[in-house]
């Protein structure tokens, strides 16, 4: 496990060595949204299941109300997706 995220996880809690297909991980986000300047400060829990060494299953779990403040609503975020600017 180690080997297969440490160069990608400089920071966060110690890793210890594991005896199980499943690794959980707890992290957070923090920024603002480009167009509103709001701030996006997110929590996130991640679940990861491995087979022989690999991952073969990745759940994610957040609040997608976060993301909707940091973007200015619900219209803003759809218009976003959409590939539009409320700029002009």
């Amino acid at each position: 496990m180690r080997g297969a995220l440490g160069s990608r996880l400089k920071s966060g809690p110690e890793m210890t060595d594991l005896f199980t297909e499943d690794v959980v991980f707890e992290f957070s986000c923090q920024g603002q949204g480009i167009e509103t300047g709001k701030p996006y400060d997110q929590d996130y829990i991640s679940v990861v299941t491995l087979r022989d060494g690999r991952v073969c299953h990745y759940r994610d779990y957040w609040n997608p109300l976060v993301a909707l403040h940091a973007l200015g609503g619900a219209e803003a975020a759809a218009a976003a997706y959409a590939g539009e600017t409320h700029n002009g």
